[in-house]
């Protein structure tokens, strides 16, 4: 019997997964270098000080806001969409996307607004520690600053999830660069404004 004789599905080439590999790291290493540059910018921005403190303050709780609310989607999405897929059809797999990304956007958009109202309470409760250093202003502007990051990081975690579902990996590749380029865009843009 050769490879591929005798299943009932397609066989997978080691050179297909290779490239899709391939395409993946590629992707991950640009985002990473866009996260160290990231990182560069906060440091010039802000510098050793404990304004990097209020920023890291900030920051933390968009950041596991989002691990949150996407931990358990991003491992269900796939083996659900693949069943709905086999089962009912591209169709209703499409559907049963489009009910989660709205449905995480809504929870993304709505944790980043809470996030948004309620900073100077979440600061209070996360870095208590900054008002003694008059720090606790800057921290809640970060947060303010970096709220929406969440919506941007839900939906970009239920596209990823669906792109690896339909082994679209180029476009997979594609979304874990643009989640921190534009995370990276709107902070550079409204610093001078919010932060």
């Amino acid at each position: 019997m050769r490879p591929g004789e005798g299943t009932s599905g397609p066989s997978v080439s080691l050179t297909a997964v290779g490239r899709s590999a391939v395409v993946l790291t590629g992707g991950t290493v640009i985002a990473q270098l866009i996260a160290l540059v990231r990182q560069l910018f906060f440091a010039g921005q802000v510098g050793a000080t404990s304004e990097l403190d209020a920023l890291f303050i900030g920051l933390a709780l968009p950041l596991a806001v989002t691990f949150v609310l996407t931990a358990g989607v991003r491992t269900a999405i796939v083996p659900a969409y693949t069943e709905t897929m086999r089962e009912q059809g591209s169709t209703k797999a499409r559907q049963l996307v489009g009910s989660i990304v709205f449905w995480m956007g809504l929870a993304g958009a709505v944790s980043a607004v809470l996030v948004w109202v309620f900073a100077e309470q979440l600061v209070a409760l996360t870095g208590p520690g900054l008002a003694a250093e008059g720090t606790a202003v800057d921290a809640v502007l970060y947060m303010r600053l970096l709220a929406p990051t969440i919506l941007i990081g839900v939906i970009t975690s239920v596209l990823v999830a669906v792109t690896q579902a339909e082994s679209m990996f180029s476009v997979m590749a594609f979304v874990l660069v643009a989640e921190p380029l534009l995370g990276f865009a709107f902070m550079v843009y409204f610093w001078d404004d919010l932060g």
